[in-house]
């Protein structure tokens, strides 16, 4: 017991004098803010390729942080690794393409729009490429593999914006405002909102799903016929796009996908007023052969089984059928 005692009191001054560090980045390179780092650390020595890194911007404020939680603030989103041994860090680029989407987000009024989903899908098929997030200055660095790509960028209250992009610096990219403003009324939680509060917020809500729904130009929703092996079925998947959105009480977390498949719109949400929320989303069209077709994807239990809708405070179900004449 008396080893223990020694050996605890030994470890204590060590523990109370950890390096904590300051610092605010203001645009400029990751490599650059990592040398920063290197050069103000006593005990940690940080190393990584500096022409990986280079093109990732950085905009942060390091307020009384260790070394380690300092690297991993500055990395954020990138698609970076980090590992740690012995007073080194290790900052390895896990995607070392040479085409690289990059640019800053920012509203009408020339502020940043950060933690926005940037992913770009391939331009032919809309399959996902892959994705990446703004950081808190607006700035973003998609590294992929291909030279072209349909970029998708969204962002709770904003337009999604639509654009097939060369992968290059693309400079400053405006995001236009949701046409219709969201307020969140929390109906669970009751409060002062009276039912005609409610009716009303819910309208816009649904009236701005339907309006970022419909306004998706993605090739595989153009299909119109199905491959000659499904001409018999009742009905015929054509495309599918399911996207999944997370943002806390700060909105500095986000997470999207999508995905399609060949072989109507849906959306849900759970939304708080300074809570954490979440929105799924999917759409899909098909094409319907038999009234037995008609009748099964003019329900919302069709697509329960993929959404997590029971769990939803509100949801939409938006359907709009197009008859073989066009109307």
């Amino acid at each position: 017991m008396k080893k223990f005692w020694q050996l605890l009191l030994t470890l204590l001054p060590l523990a109370a004098q950890a390096q904590r560090i300051s610092h605010t980045f203001s645009d400029v390179s990751l490599a650059d803010a990592l040398v920063t780092i290197d050069k103000m650390s006593d005990d940690w020595q940080v190393s990584f390729v500096y022409d990986d890194l280079e093109d990732y911007r950085v905009s942060c404020d390091i307020s009384n942080k260790s070394v380690p939680d300092a690297v991993h603030t500055l990395v954020g989103f990138y698609p970076m690794h980090i590992e740690m041994d012995d007073g080194r860090i290790f900052v390895e680029c896990t995607q070392r393409y040479q085409h690289k989407l990059m640019g800053r987000l920012v509203d009408t009024s020339g502020r940043a729009v950060s933690y926005a989903n940037i992913v770009l899908l391939s331009p032919t098929d809309s399959m996902r490429l892959t994705s990446g997030v703004s950081n808190e200055n607006g700035r973003f660095t998609v590294p992929c593999q291909e030279t072209r790509a349909l970029v998708r960028i969204s962002h709770v209250g904003y337009k999604t914006l639509w654009r097939q992009m060369e992968l290059k610096d693309v400079g400053t990219l405006r995001l236009q405002p949701a046409t219709h403003q969201l307020q969140a009324v929390d109906v669970q939680r009751g409060g002062t909102a009276t039912g005609r509060d409610v009716q009303d917020d819910y309208g816009r809500y649904a009236c701005d799903i339907r309006e970022r729904v419909w306004q998706m130009d993605l090739p595989p929703f153009r299909l119109s016929t199905a491959p000659e092996a499904f001409a018999d079925s009742g009905a015929v998947i054509l495309a599918k796009y399911a996207e999944f959105n997370i943002l806390n009480q700060n909105n500095n977390w986000a997470f999207a996908s999508g995905m399609f498949g060949v072989l109507g719109a849906v959306g849900s949400s759970i939304a708080y007023n300074n809570f954490p929320h979440s929105s799924e989303l999917c759409r899909v069209r098909v094409l319907l052969n038999s009234i037995e077709g008609v009748r099964r994807w003019s329900s919302l239990g069709v697509f329960s089984q993929d959404m997590h809708l029971p769990e939803a405070q509100r949801s939409v179900i938006g359907i709009r059928i197009e008859k073989p004449d066009g109307s």
